[in-house]
């Protein structure tokens, strides 16, 4: 069964590597004490979705990726 959180936070990012670390260190201390996941919804072209990889991998938290292919963005 697969585990339920309190709240998700929901961040787009569109080529936003370098921001990335920064953005999972600071949700940490306005997350702590909550049960919470990080959602990333990229559109990115650079190397974002490999740093919210690394980033997710050392997370205290749950962080999961959704990143859309150029052909799947609308808009």
């Amino acid at each position: 069964m697969e585990h339920c959180v309190d709240v998700t936070v929901v961040i787009p990012t569109r080529n936003e590597a370098p921001n990335v670390p920064e953005m999972l260190r600071r949700l940490d201390c306005a997350l702590r004490g909550l049960d919470a996941e990080v959602l990333f919804v990229d559109d990115s072209d650079d190397d974002t979705p490999a740093v919210i990889g690394a980033a997710a991998r050392a997370a205290p938290r749950p962080v999961r990726l959704l990143h859309r292919a150029p052909e799947d963005r609308t808009g």
